[in-house]
């Protein structure tokens, strides 16, 4: 179909379609103008136009906003859509606005010949407007549900995409009320989109609602309404709606996700390809000490440079992302624990780093997604709890120590009961098992626990050194204690440990002879506990236990050969190699537990002296409360 002579055509498309104007010009004999954008042809729609032909794609808008304008305007020259993708979606909008014309076109050469034929057709109907014929393959064609209203709101016409969409033939609907199956809760809206489309002629409105399907669920449509009554071929609202359930609800999907991210108590941020930041949630902000918006488009480096994270981070951050690009690993994410933080407000904090990689651009990098959790103080429990397992296991290893020594004195007293059947050997070895059974089950007790230390109550530091000397093997050895050495608040059980064991250290290094002990009779400051024994026989070796002289504490000290000063820093260590150091580690393990410091020097004879000192009296507790 040729175009009349004295046409003159309105060509509005983009400079990638030039090649539809001039194939136009060389088969027609009209006068074709041409414009590239929206803004210049507004200039020209009345300046002797006879008809408007436009792509959909323009540069400083589409085809669409163009024929919204047209009509605004009251422009009556036909309006011709060319669409290079032959897309339903524009063509079912394009129906809805009112276009004379669709025209499909896959490329410039057979576009030229179709808009001919479009611009020759409306042309000669004379008054602009498209027949009904095109129209109705346009409506019968598109996936979208296309229908039409008259003025009170019934359904006149709808093609065959309800069928497809909400599973009603169209027969049954054509006169029906539409909002019969709008969901309740979006009645309202849609009685305001009919109002306000049937009040202005040429009136465009979109509105999303949920419409009930005929198997009773609800899809969720998004419908674009142009009030077309004026026109005397159509006198009808013309509505386009589309099935958006899916995309509704990835939008739900995604606004739950974002106020997820937003109120967790982790930082999130994105990196792109080149790190910068292209989104960060407000708790990672508020970390280093920013806003979102603010620090959003910088590079990440920005955080490092100020302070806020270690520089080994960003080696760390190019090592996790090589490793997950590399073919070599089918991991999706990756950990960097324990990141060290210094927050906006000087706080030092430790963060676990989680990271992934976000979806690849046609297979190259495109950025990171990375959450924050401050571990700090999840860290310092659980450093802790490895540091209180470490000190029961060392505990319970020398418990074991403490628990042979009664257990070999009862031996060797039952040993001599069998020789010379004196009954004083079984009383003793009878103490020395009772002592040994306290001993398991206190441990048992407080390892069941998770503790060293039981209750502590108001203990005789005199009676609890003499009572562990008579459970200790102590040979020839002699006790003194000192008056005035008082009480103390301590765990009375792990109190005679500490004794046994300083006792036991004593005699087995300060002592010569370690023979058997016998019966000791207790005695004040001069006076000896000490097995009995030939009279002209003298100790292997003396412990005292005295009151430290400045403050509240006690001394256990012995006359013997004494503990080089180079060998003191040792004593403490259970890894001495002899059973010395598991003695001595107890005795510290104990004080420890119980807020005490324990010390080591010498003595006035020259021989060891260990201090117990940062002790709690009940004279001192009853001024606290007070």
């Amino acid at each position: 179909m040729t175009i009349p002579r004295e046409t003159t055509v309105l060509l509005v498309s983009a400079p990638s379609q030039a090649e539809v104007g001039q194939r136009l010009r060389a088969s027609s004999a009209a006068t074709v103008r041409d414009v590239d954008s929206v803004t210049a042809a507004e200039r020209h729609l009345h300046d002797g136009i006879d008809c408007v032909v436009s792509g959909v794609d323009l540069p400083d808008g589409s085809g669409l906003d163009l024929l919204e304008r047209h009509s605004g305007g009251a422009c009556d020259d036909p309006f011709v859509l060319v669409a290079f993708d032959g897309d339903e979606t524009v063509a079912a909008e394009a129906v809805a606005a009112g276009v004379d014309r669709y025209v499909p076109a896959d490329d410039p050469e057979s576009a030229a010949g179709d808009v001919a034929d479009a611009v020759s057709a409306v042309v000669e109907t004379g008054d602009g407007s498209a027949s009904m014929d095109h129209h109705e393959k346009l409506v019968q064609y598109s996936s979208d549900i296309i229908a039409t209203y008259d003025r009170a709101g019934h359904l006149s016409h709808v093609n065959d995409s309800v069928t497809d969409t909400l599973g009603y033939d169209p027969a049954d609907v054509v006169g029906e009320d539409p909002i019969e199956k709008v969901h309740p809760d979006d009645r309202d809206r849609i009685a305001d989109f009919f109002d306000a489309l049937r009040g202005s002629a040429g009136e465009t409105r979109r509105v999303t609602y949920r419409f009930r399907t005929a198997d009773g669920d609800y899809r969720t449509l998004e419908s674009i309404g142009r009030n077309r009554l004026d026109d005397p071929e159509l006198e009808a609202i013309v509505i386009n709606s589309r099935d958006v359930t899916d995309r509704e609800e990835r939008k739900a999907e995604l606004e739950l996700y974002e106020r997820i991210v937003e109120t967790v108590p982790v930082g999130v941020h994105v990196l792109d390809e080149t790190g910068t930041f292209l989104w960060v949630n407000d708790v990672f902000a508020t970390t280093m000490g920013t806003t979102p918006e603010e620090i959003e488009g910088t590079d990440y480096t920005r955080v490092i440079e100020q302070g806020y994270v270690p520089e080994w981070i960003s080696d760390a951050y190019d090592d996790v992302v090589r490793r997950l690009l590399s073919s070599r690993t089918d991991a999706e994410t990756a950990t960097i624990d324990a990141v060290p933080v210094q927050t906006a407000e000087g706080e030092k904090r430790l963060f676990d780093t989680h990271l992934g990689l976000l979806p690849l651009d046609d297979g190259a990098f495109a950025g990171t997604v990375t959450v924050f959790r401050d571990v700090t103080e999840r860290t310092a429990y659980r450093e802790e709890l490895e540091r209180q397992n470490e000190r029961l296991e060392e505990f319970a290893s020398v418990v074991t120590h403490d628990i042979r020594n009664p257990l070999s004195i009862a031996a060797a007293h039952v040993e001599l009961a069998r020789e010379d059947g004196e009954s004083t050997h079984l009383d003793a070895a009878h103490h020395a098992i009772e002592r040994a059974e306290e001993l398991a089950e206190n441990v048992l007790t407080l390892a069941r626990e998770g503790k060293i230390v039981g209750e502590t109550v108001a203990v005789d530091v005199a009676v609890v050194a003499r009572a562990a000397w008579q459970t200790t093997e102590t040979g020839t050895a002699a006790l003194e204690v000192e008056p005035g050495v008082g009480t103390l608040l301590a765990d009375e059980t792990r109190l005679r440990q500490v004794f046994e064991n300083l006792f036991r250290n004593a005699v087995e290094h300060g002592s010569t002879d370690s023979g058997s002990q016998a019966d000791e009779d207790g005695g004040e400051h001069g006076a000896t506990d000490s097995p009995t024994q030939p009279d002209d026989s003298a100790p292997s070796v003396t412990v005292t236990v005295g009151p430290l002289s400045d403050e509240a504490g006690f001394y256990v000290a012995d006359d013997g050969p004494g503990i080089p000063e180079h060998q003191r820093h040792r004593l403490f260590e259970t890894a001495t190699g002899d059973d010395a150091g598991f003695g001595v580690a107890i005795v510290k393990t104990i004080a420890d537990a119980h807020g005490w410091t324990v010390a080591v020097g010498e003595s006035d004879a020259g021989g060891a002296r260990f201090e117990v000192s940062d002790v709690t009296t009940p004279d001192a507790e009853s001024s606290a409360v007070e």
